[in-house]
């Protein structure tokens, strides 16, 4: 199943407003990068039409509800209970003493409101009984600056009020698909996409995909909900910069985040280093900005991570201490989504980084050459050594599982060779003994 998401584009130093299906070569090119991308879903018999941004950095359908009179919620469609028939209010999934509330706290802003449960359609045969949050109460900033109205969280089940609210998990469940994928394509000159149950591969610049198993919390060691990678460093040039200080900070791959977030120390220390110069004039000597993940540089060229307004220049780059537990972390935001497109593999946990192609059905450019560069190697050496695998592998936990059984088998096997063996060589003696009883029963 496909679904088209749009646009939202960031003008600078206007507000934001919306390009229909995200055709941005037809678009003036004071055009920078977009700051979110939705599409449509309805809730409710009869049916209530909502906008959502696609959010991998977070677990729960939320929208605005009638009872919510936030300005942030005024200015946006709002889900009335009263007028569906197959709406009814549902726990959030908590302990305590009222767990028909919820409260959400995002990178910016918070929202609180009630549990319910009723249909949602994603599309035309998409549809399935799942738990949402109608929200009674927005922060203005910066819900009340969208184009969209709510959120469909497609984070992990761990990062929903439960497994009823995870929109993954419902569908999984539903059959509505069998199987356990789904795919973002972000791009700044074509239709971008959210595939349910698989991806497609004619979205990829280069067949291959580098797959790399979610990381759980290095403090807790149990999964954060998040799409999260792990990396040491960040590269410029494909080369080791250092800026992490030995810290193993987790990257966070979220479609619900318009730039590149860290640290307010990591960024500070980025943009010194990378010094952009505010009229433009050192842009054509950027350099490429890489994660180092599972050995390989994955590199954003310098339209990617700059916004550039004829001769303004900013970095995509974002400040955000996300505490203990689940922080410090490192987003990779839209910005690095318009660069690769990604593949979610719910069951084994794992997601799977390709090389978005760059419109109008072109499969590769130069571009592609720098995109994706074995750690320490220059670009021109990726070809020959991309050993990437073409298809999901298996998890940790589920090799971890091979091998018990494997070594189970092997154990069985040796046991019954060593009863066999025992058994031939007892049937060997009691010959051996008849035979030398043999002549003494002859000569009596």
């Amino acid at each position: 199943y496909q679904r088209r998401v749009h646009g939202e584009e960031r003008l600078m130093p206007s507000s934001p407003r919306p390009v229909g299906a995200l055709q941005l070569h037809q678009v003036s090119s004071h055009t920078v990068h977009k700051t979110a991308y939705w599409g449509d879903l309805n809730i409710g018999t009869p049916s209530q039409s909502f906008k959502v941004v696609f959010d991998t950095g977070s677990g729960n359908l939320i929208i605005p509800s009638a009872e919510c009179q936030s300005i942030a919620c005024r200015s946006h469609a709002i889900f009335k209970s009263s007028a569906s028939s197959t709406f009814h209010k549902a726990s959030c999934g908590l302990s305590g003493w009222d767990n028909s509330k919820a409260a959400i706290t995002f990178g910016t802003g918070k929202i609180e409101g009630s549990c319910g449960k009723d249909m949602v359609c994603l599309q035309r045969g998409m549809c399935a009984e799942m738990g949402f949050i109608a929200a009674s109460t927005e922060s203005d900033d910066p819900f009340s600056h969208f184009l969209f109205d709510g959120v469909l969280g497609l984070g992990r089940a761990e990062i929903s009020q439960s497994k009823a609210f995870n929109v993954m998990s419902v569908l999984l469940q539903s059959k509505m698909f069998a199987s356990p994928f789904f795919s973002i394509f972000f791009s700044a000159v074509e239709p971008s996409m959210v595939i349910f149950g698989g991806y497609d591969p004619s979205l990829l610049a280069h067949p291959d995909i580098l797959w790399v198993g979610v990381t759980p919390s290095t403090r807790t060691r149990k999964s954060t909900g998040y799409w999260e990678v792990k990396t040491t460093d960040l590269t410029l040039n494909s080369k080791p910069s250092g800026l992490f200080n030995g810290r193993h900070l987790p990257l966070v791959v979220d479609s619900g985040t318009s730039e590149l977030a860290g640290p307010s120390d990591v960024i500070s220390k980025l943009e010194r280093t990378i010094q952009i110069a505010p009229d433009c004039s050192n842009y054509n000597e950027l350099p490429l900005l890489g994660f180092l993940i599972s050995g390989y540089s994955l590199n954003l060229r310098p339209e990617q991570y700059v916004d550039r307004d004829g001769n303004m220049c900013r970095l995509t780059l974002m400040a955000l201490d996300v505490p203990p537990p689940k922080g410090p972390l490192f987003i990779l935001g839209i910005p690095f989504l318009e660069r690769f497109y990604t593949i979610y593999d719910i069951q084994n946990g794992m997601v799977g980084f390709g090389i978005a192609r760059q419109g109008n059905g072109i499969k590769a450019d130069s571009s592609v050459l720098d995109a994706i560069v074995p750690y320490g190697a220059s670009s021109s050496n990726w070809t020959s050594a991309m050993p990437f695998v073409s298809a999901p592998a298996v998890s940790d936990k589920s090799n971890r599982k091979i091998v018990g059984v494997i070594f189970c088998i092997c154990i069985v096997v040796l046991v019954f060779f060593l009863m066999i063996v025992r058994l031939a060589f007892g049937s060997s003696q009691k010959k051996k003994q008849a035979a030398a009883a043999s002549p003494q029963e002859n000569s009596a």
